[in-house]
């Protein structure tokens, strides 16, 4: 696993290099200080529920899968941004963008699936005078 870690990190620093060099130092400076301001940002946001709900996946688990539920995807994606790169950046945007999918298709399911408590299912059954039933 760390051996996948290197070439990895390699690519990230090539790649920042090369985003830096085409854009200029000040908007490479820019680019890092306003992505660490969205991650603390969304770190603040997905908070303890995230970090309480990977506690437990690792409890159960042993692993914790952020694709698994919104906060945590959220929890995830804030610490990539926070990180210097603009690979890690990509990453973390995208694992935010599916936090907040997950969080908005769950939020539909909510609303789709609230009025079905109050059914209430129930049969007519037709008797005639003579004590038949009308099927």
């Amino acid at each position: 696993m760390i051996f996948l870690l290197i070439p990895l990190g390699i690519f990230e620093l090539y790649l920042s290099l090369k985003v830096g060099e085409s854009i200029g130092f000040i908007f490479s400076l820019l680019w890092i200080v306003a992505s660490m301001a969205l991650g603390l940002k969304l770190l603040r946001v997905s908070s303890v529920f995230a970090m309480m709900k990977m506690q437990v996946d690792m409890m159960t688990k042993g692993r914790v899968n952020p694709l698994s539920d919104a906060p945590t995807a959220i929890f995830v994606g804030a610490i990539l941004l926070i990180i210097p790169g603009v690979l890690s950046d990509v990453a973390g945007i995208c694992l935010t963008i599916y936090g907040y999918y997950l969080r908005y298709i769950d939020t539909i399911q909510k609303k789709e699936y609230k009025g079905e408590d109050d059914v209430i299912d129930v049969e007519i059954v037709d008797t005639h005078a003579d004590g038949s039933s009308g099927s």
